[in-house]
């Protein structure tokens, strides 16, 4: 993975949890492009990195969000 995709990855991450809820299949389908198997693994890695903050919420929601796509592909 190179770096300007991993960047963007993580923007895709930044955007979701900034978004009002609902949003979130809008925004997904709209970078379509992004969603692979190294997406959804930054995804779980971000998503320790918020746990380890004491973010846990915010992780879970990640989370739900990560098999919400791994069961609608």
């Amino acid at each position: 993975m190179n770096e300007q995709r991993a960047q963007a990855y993580v923007n895709l991450i930044e955007q979701l949890l900034a978004c009002a809820d609902g949003e979130e299949p809008n925004i997904l389908q709209a970078n379509q492009e992004l969603i692979d198997p190294e997406f959804l693994q930054v995804m779980e890695n971000y998503a320790t990195g918020l746990e380890q903050q004491g973010h846990n919420n915010p992780a879970a929601w990640l989370r739900d969000i990560k098999y919400r796509i791994l069961l609608s592909t």
